[in-house]
């Protein structure tokens, strides 16, 4: 009997953090019709920003070799100890 939910599985994310390479496809997503409704529009300027902040973290996500999302951590540096989850965006629903 062959196990069909394995070839029906979504497939495994990893995360990495971003680098000014895939700044191109992060502000793609984020303006894409199908985001740019939830999210404050940032200037691609903004978000090379965030690569460099110490108070925030942009984390790519991928799947299959490819980006699949970003996620964007913000209060890193905050005496509150607590962090804010300012984006999560997936390319593909």
């Amino acid at each position: 009997m062959s196990n069909s939910s394995s070839q029906s599985r979504a497939p495994s994310l990893s995360f990495r953090l971003a680098t000014a390479a895939d700044l191109a496809i992060i502000c793609q997503a984020a303006g894409h019709p199908e985001n740019a409704p939830f999210i404050t529009p940032w200037s691609d300027e903004r978000y090379q920003a965030a690569l460099t902040n110490p108070d925030e973290a942009l984390w790519v996500v991928e799947a299959r070799a490819e980006i699949a999302g970003f996620i964007l951590l913000a209060g890193l540096t905050s005496p509150h100890r607590s962090i804010e989850l300012r984006r999560l965006v997936m390319i593909h629903k």
